[in-house]
């Protein structure tokens, strides 16, 4: 199977529809940085693995996949990536990757390219890693790689061996029996947690457990106290703790009966006492005489204050006369001899004697309402006092009445809780007797109802006590077979690993053996490339029982990646891939693709790569390489050209601004002549 050409549209600098036919011999593409040249090579790599393998870094949340369509100026048509294979027959087959995705048919195509047996775990991206021979990658996939990496390179690339499956089998068996191992131990370790737990209330149990009556006796006296000939145990026991709630509460009823009696009692005799009515006599006799008071004081109080509302009424009349006084001692007799008030003739000394004895008058009256007010005010004291000593009276008489009021309701309350409890309470001594002996009625009842649940319990314990033994039993059983899983378990995870070790150092005899095989080609090619003057010979070592390392060495055990130039090392990495492309037997692929395997290598090195895929070429394998160098793809174009059944083709990319990746040559290369000199 080869590569028969192409096609791309719409792919990362490709704008419009670009198709490179590639010859069944070899294709040269040539171009500056940036023509475009990576692009084809990327088109490959995404048409057969779906991605761009070295490209997997993510910079401010976007990642290499955002930029695999044209992201220039103007829109495209179409975005697809088409490769065709041509098999031995000459008959065409295409894979095709757009923007939605991969076919069915194409799928199948890919399938193609490998074999069914033999092949890695992911074989399409082995084949792209050693079919693919990109700048970026010829020394980090070889010399640069860690030995361990380098190691499983080779060995993924030679494909899987018979004991690879036995190995992964293995490995996956020893999975299955590591998960089986933790589950049955898990298992186990839930039983003896079980197992503790029931051996801890076995205990409680058995230790809570009174020595044994006649359960049949005790069941039966609690059948016929509770009225339940046909009950079961449970219902018995359910029954008696409803039975205890009941009585316990009558029980407290009775007591606080019997307290209202006693109260009850006592106070009747109280009030019954000659004490209490003398008491009662003298309290109402003493509230009657100061009522008779208090009414004899208020009429007192009354007659006062309409004695003195009449003298304040002739207060103003005697206000006037006074002013009079002074008014006529003012102005005196007149010259004739008369009064200046009435006009009448009287002597001086008449005159005089008249005004004093008005004002002797007058202040006679006002001395009289002073002290009428000043008996009002004592009145109104001892009316005050009297109703004071009138609201304790009563208050007293109150207290001797209440008790007789007390006494009725604590008799019709007891009457009534009595009632309540089925009681009929006569008077006297004899009720509290009644409410005594009703009393240690229901206090019997509590004690065989609590006598007879304990009793229940027990057989109840007794019967869980068996329940709990007969599942203990089959605990230790199942704990048992848990225990023998657990060690079954054990010794197959055991016997497992023995093997899977086994199949690893076979595994690694076997690996070593095609390395072996793979060694000459290595050192040939290493020969023909010639990167190094002095140490014209590579050799590979392993070591390493479990992590097996793969190392290169030259001269006196040289480590070439910290001897060789960054170009000497290159050409030494080339030298270890085309051994590796050339060594997978499981690949159907026959084509060499090179991306740019110049890069850092002199001119004299270029024509040993040139001469060595010359040689690759001859073998019957398709070259597909890209040069920088327009003139080194002429040289080789001029060097690959051989034989009569395979051509040639060298195409030159430009970028141009507004199309993209463009053609600027085509050009045919057919097979060399036989003959150069033709007879005359």
């Amino acid at each position: 199977m080869k590569l028969a050409y192409i096609e791309l549209a719409g792919f990362r600098g490709v704008k419009g529809v670009l198709r490179l036919d590639v010859p069944s011999g070899f294709l040269i593409i040539a171009g500056r940085n940036g023509s475009g040249k990576s692009t084809i090579c990327d088109a490959i790599c995404f048409a057969l693995t779906g991605a761009i393998r070295e490209h997997v870094h993510k910079e401010k949340g976007e990642s290499y996949s955002d930029y695999l369509w044209w992201r220039g100026n103007g829109l495209v048509a179409k975005r697809f990536v088409k490769l065709g294979f041509q098999d031995t027959q000459g008959r065409l087959h295409e894979v095709t990757r757009s923007d939605e995705g991969i076919d069915k048919t194409s799928e199948e195509v890919l399938r193609l390219l490998y074999a069914s047996h033999g092949s890695p775990e992911n074989p399409l991206n082995a084949l792209v890693r050693t079919t693919l021979l990109r700048d970026e990658e010829i020394t980090s996939l070889s010399v640069d790689l860690p030995e361990s990496d380098r190691y499983r390179f080779v060995r993924d690339a030679l494909g899987a061996v018979d004991l690879a499956d036995v190995d992964s089998k293995v490995a996956s068996l020893k999975k299955l029996l590591e998960e089986r191992l933790r589950g049955d131990q898990k298992a186990y370790d839930r039983y003896r947690e079980k197992i503790s737990d029931l051996t801890t209330r076995l205990s409680d149990l058995r230790g809570s457990q009174p020595s044994s009556p006649d359960d049949e006796a005790a069941e039966q006296e609690m059948k016929n106290l509770l009225k339940l000939p046909d009950a079961s145990l449970t219902q018995l026991i359910e029954s008696a703790r409803r039975r205890l709630v009941t009585e316990r509460k009558r029980l407290d009823s009775l007591h606080r009966l019997s307290e209202k009696i006693q109260q009850n009692a006592s106070l009747q005799e109280f009030v019954a006492s000659k004490q209490y009515s003398d008491r009662r006599s003298e309290q109402e006799g003493l509230v009657s005489g100061l009522e008779r008071e208090l009414a004899t004081s208020i009429q007192e109080c009354k007659n006062f204050e309409a004695e003195v509302q009449q003298a304040k009424l002739q207060e103003p009349s005697r206000t006037k006369l006074a002013q009079l006084c002074d008014l006529g001692e003012s102005i005196g007799l007149s010259d004739d001899g008369k009064c200046p008030l009435c006009g009448s003739g009287v002597a001086h000394q008449a005159f005089d004697e008249h005004l004093a004895l008005v004002r002797g008058g007058i202040q006679s009256a006002s001395s009289g309402l002073v002290a009428l007010i000043s008996r009002q005010r004592e009145a109104i004291s001892t009316r005050d006092n009297l109703k004071d000593k009138l609201e304790s009276a009563r208050l007293l008489l109150n207290e001797h009445l209440a008790k007789a009021i007390e006494l009725d309701r604590l008799l019709k309350s007891a009457l009534e809780e009595a009632s309540a409890e089925g009681i009929s309470i006569p008077k006297g001594e004899r009720s509290v007797n009644m409410v005594r002996v009703e009393t240690e009625k229901v206090r019997d009842v509590i004690r065989r109802i609590e006598y007879g649940v304990r009793w229940l319990e027990s057989s109840s314990v007794t019967e869980m006590i068996q329940s709990l033994e007969a599942e203990l039993k089959d605990l230790k059983q199942r704990s048992n077979d848990a225990y023998a899983a657990v060690t079954r378990s054990e010794k197959a995870t055991t016997k497992v690993k023995d093997a899977q070790k086994i199949a690893k150092s076979l595994l690694g005899e076997i690996i070593d053996e095609q390395l072996a095989e793979l060694s000459p080609m290595i050192e040939e090619l290493y020969k023909r490339l010639r990167p190094h003057v002095e140490w014209t010979q590579i050799r590979y070592r392993l070591r390493g029982d479990v992590k097996r390392m793969l190392s290169f060495e030259v001269g006196e055990g040289l480590n070439p990646s910290f001897v060789f130039s960054s170009g000497q090392r290159r050409a030494a990495g080339l030298a270890f891939l085309l051994a590796v492309h050339l060594s997978r037997p499981w690949c159907k692929l026959e084509s060499l693709i090179l991306d740019d395997p110049v890069q850092h290598v002199d001119d004299f090195r270029a024509l040993n790569l040139t001469e060595l895929l010359t040689s690759i070429r001859k073998e019957g394998r398709q070259i597909l390489c890209c040069v920088e160098d327009e003139a080194l793809g002429h040289l080789m174009c001029r060097r690959l050209r051989s034989g009569l059944e395979a051509d040639g083709r060298f195409i030159r990319l430009q970028y141009d601004c507004e199309a993209g990746v463009i053609k600027v040559h085509d050009i045919e290369i057919g097979p060399s002549f036989r003959q150069i000199l033709v007879p005359a």
